[in-house]
């Protein structure tokens, strides 16, 4: 009787222990990503940093590696993926940028063969985008469906405040997606 006593004292202890564990934290806590406990060891944005630098620095295009399903969540992403990508291309000078531009023929007035000539955000992400949705809905089989895919409807991909009104960006995305996403699926 005595062993069981002890049992049961243990097992409160344990459920107590986890139930205090796993406490909600402060909204406060949640809004600044701190606290005792954190839904994540690293920020989106923190994470997004480390991706952009990693594919500057491996002179790779721009792709953002993660999508999350919360709008702010992948506004901070993607935020932090541009800016660490823009960081590590300043300290490298920008040649891999200024490579890019040239083949686009946004510099020295060159031909574009083809491809997205702006060097507006919305335009780039939009070419880059449909580009590849094209080759991927072709690869797999898929009919030819440029405004089906929801990067076309979203259209929101790469937008961070500081760009100006989202519904510009939306439509300079579109305006370049749609041409792309034909070259991509080869038509």
């Amino acid at each position: 009787m005595k062993r069981f006593g002890s049992y049961a004292v243990f097992a409160v202890a344990l459920s107590l222990a986890l139930t205090l564990n796993g406490a909600p934290q402060s909204e406060r806590g949640l809004e600044k990503g701190k606290g005792h406990n954190k839904r994540r060891a690293v920020s989106y944005y923190d994470e997004g940093v480390g991706h952009g630098r990693e594919d500057a620095a491996n002179r790779r295009d721009r792709h953002y590696h993660l999508r999350p399903d919360r709008k702010e969540d992948r506004r901070d992403y993607e935020r932090g993926y541009n800016e660490g990508y823009r960081a590590a291309m300043a300290g490298r000078g920008g040649e891999r940028e200024r490579e890019r531009e040239r083949d686009r023929g946004t510099i020295g007035g060159g031909s574009t063969g083809g491809r997205s000539s702006s060097s507006n955000p919305a335009s780039q992400m939009g070419y880059q985008d449909g580009l590849a949705d094209g080759k991927k809905d072709r690869a797999t089989g898929h009919s030819f469906r440029p405004t089906e895919g929801d990067n076309y409807k979203h259209a929101d991909r790469g937008y961070y405040s500081q760009l100006g009104s989202k519904d510009a960006y939306k439509q300079q995305y579109r305006q370049a997606y749609v041409p792309a996403y034909q070259q991509g699926y080869g038509r």
